[in-house]
């Protein structure tokens, strides 16, 4: 307890015996905190209980309109976010191959990517102090049913033309 984290950070242990359920010890045990990183444990074990081992995140396309003898869509198509938190670029790549599979090689009209399924706010619940907006969205994601690459992006920063030139 007297290491500077303490000091520094609001910290809270509960420590329970398995077996009897007495508490073992308590350091600001009822004060209600966002847990760390123990909660990817906890939330991977409700979504295999809720979900189950064999569910798949679905990313669906729908097109409306009709398909011309030229293999082009005269309507509009739409990406349906599925909540896939694994969803890459290049799998952007291989739903395009697919509608082209399909004989979409062309669009005439619009594209939507629909990231409803996820309804309220997108913010995460308890993540909205100002702190943790000022820290940026790589520690504070938004809510999305279709994120790509994990809410990140690549900058690739080249230097000028001359020497002296703007990158």
């Amino acid at each position: 307890l007297k290491d500077s984290l303490f000091e520094e950070s609001l910290v809270g242990i509960h420590i329970l015996n398995v077996r009897t359920k007495e508490e073992v010890y308590s350091y600001n045990g009822e004060q209600l905190l966002i847990p760390a990183s123990v909660m990817k444990a906890l939330t991977s074990a409700v979504a295999l209980e809720r979900l189950g081992q064999s569910y798949r995140f679905v990313t669906e396309v729908y097109a409306i309109g009709e398909v011309d003898s030229d293999h082009v869509l005269n309507g509009d198509l739409y990406i349906i976010g599925g909540g896939d938190p694994s969803l890459r670029s290049k799998d952007l790549w291989e739903l395009q191959r697919q509608i082209h599979l399909r004989g979409i090689e062309h669009v005439n009209g619009h594209i939507y990517f629909d990231d409803s399924l996820y309804k309220g706010s997108q913010l995460l619940p308890g993540w909205n102090k100002e702190i943790d907006i000022a820290n940026g969205p790589s520690y504070f994601p938004s809510l999305s049913s279709l994120s790509i690459n994990r809410n990140c992006i690549t900058l690739k920063v080249r230097p000028g033309a001359q020497v002296g030139s703007q990158a």
